[in-house]
């Protein structure tokens, strides 16, 4: 449970659903990402709609998308490392490592 206190004092609470996923656990929510690793793009497969996608390094920062196109991301720009890929579809957001070789 997530609580939020707004700059006026109101609380509220959410239930986020966010699962942290291997590669088997993606399947059984009907999502593929591959090749991983990867030296130059990912595709994401979902059975449901992807709403966003995000992917943010070991520090904690968000990395710019704006090159996720026909259900791939490119990451050659990227150093070589390892990421966290979010992945928010109608029923939840899933998370998985990535490695960029």
């Amino acid at each position: 449970e997530v609580e939020v206190i707004s700059a006026e004092g109101c609380t509220a609470f959410s239930d986020p659903l966010v699962t942290f996923a291997g590669i088997n656990e993606l399947a059984k929510h009907g999502i593929k990402v591959y090749p991983n690793p990867t030296e130059s793009s990912i595709n994401i497969e979902s059975n449901d709609e992807i709403i966003d996608v995000n992917i943010v390094d070991l520090t904690g920062k968000s990395i710019s998308l704006d090159n996720f196109k026909n259900n791939s991301i490119d990451l050659a720009p990227l150093t070589t490392g390892t990421y966290f890929l979010s992945i928010r579809t109608v029923k939840g957001t899933s998370t998985i490592k990535i490695v960029k070789i």
